[in-house]
């Protein structure tokens, strides 16, 4: 089975949003491209495993391989106008902020 996510959104510039970008050399942080073979056609798999990194399409992956589609997952409503790093505690530590979207607490 091939798996094509293609997600699209604005590119913001603002402070955070550009150095968010910057940590990870990214020059655009608006879309997101991904194409995967997944050997699962026959049906006889009985239990998967989708791992990576953050940001590495596992989600976009399930949404396409379950039926219940967007309804089988949880999203926040976030404003399309702002970038995510942006709504998150605008007047907080951006450290803080990255830290904990990381995960680097745990």
């Amino acid at each position: 089975m091939l798996i094509r996510v293609r997600n699209r959104c604005s590119d913001f510039n603002s402070y955070r949003a550009a150095r968010v970008k910057s940590l990870f050399n990214a020059e655009s942080g608006c879309n997101f491209d991904l194409e995967a073979t997944l050997d699962i056609d026959d049906g006889e798999w009985q239990l998967g495993v989708v791992v990576g990194p953050s940001g590495s399409g596992k989600t976009s992956i399930g949404r396409q391989l379950f039926a219940a589609g967007e309804a089988a997952f949880w999203q926040p409503q976030w404003p399309a106008a702002e970038p995510v790093i942006d709504v998150i505690a605008p007047a907080g530590d951006f450290d803080a902020v990255t830290g904990a979207l990381a995960g680097d607490d745990l």
